[in-house]
């Protein structure tokens, strides 16, 4: 039967084992160069921590689109307006048979990263009652002609049915002009 050996055996060689390690008798020969080694790898060590950490100078902040957006109701096409204007707005084919304008807010999507124009749907409409003093959202899809205010269940679940993945998984991504 196999038996370990006893604990002196096993102080005794680690003890022998370091009292004969290399670079601890070079150290004790070389003090003076052994703090010299020690001192230029810390700076290194350094230098390559403060290299990695450092902001790269080719980080360029990302534009705020100047482009958006926006369905013709009249047409049923997309057309691209300035950003930040409130919907409704006046579309390439003029305004609506009641005289209201006819270009509201396209919330658009694709699951590719550059899509074509076959590539792209329309997740939803979105327009404002401007004759209201405060502003109330309402959405749509683009097969219902009902406006729902946004706010309420119905409109959050118009909102959220874009992001669900399609067949394979794949989730979407909303599309800008360009």
């Amino acid at each position: 039967m196999f038996r370990l050996p006893e604990r002196k055996y096993w102080r005794y060689a680690l003890e022998d084992y370091w009292e004969n390690f290399a670079p601890r008798k070079w150290v004790n020969e070389n003090p003076v160069l052994a703090i010299r080694l020690s001192i230029a790898s810390f700076v290194v060590l350094a230098i390559v921590i403060v290299w990695l950490l450092w902001p790269s100078s080719e980080y360029k902040a990302a534009t705020p689109p100047t482009k958006a957006w926006f369905y013709d109701l009249n047409t049923g096409k997309l057309f691209t307006a300035k950003t930040g204007l409130t919907p409704p707005i006046a579309a390439p084919s003029g305004p609506l048979p009641d005289g209201r304008p006819a270009g509201v807010k396209a919330i658009v999507f694709s699951y590719i990263a550059e899509p074509n124009e076959a590539e792209r749907f329309i997740g939803f409409l979105q327009t404002t009652e401007p004759a209201s003093p405060k502003p109330i959202v309402f959405v749509r899809t683009i097969d219902d002609a009902n406006w729902i205010a946004i706010d309420t269940p119905e409109g959050r679940a118009i909102i959220q049915e874009p992001f669900k993945p399609d067949a394979q998984g794949i989730m979407p991504h909303a599309c800008l002009p360009k």
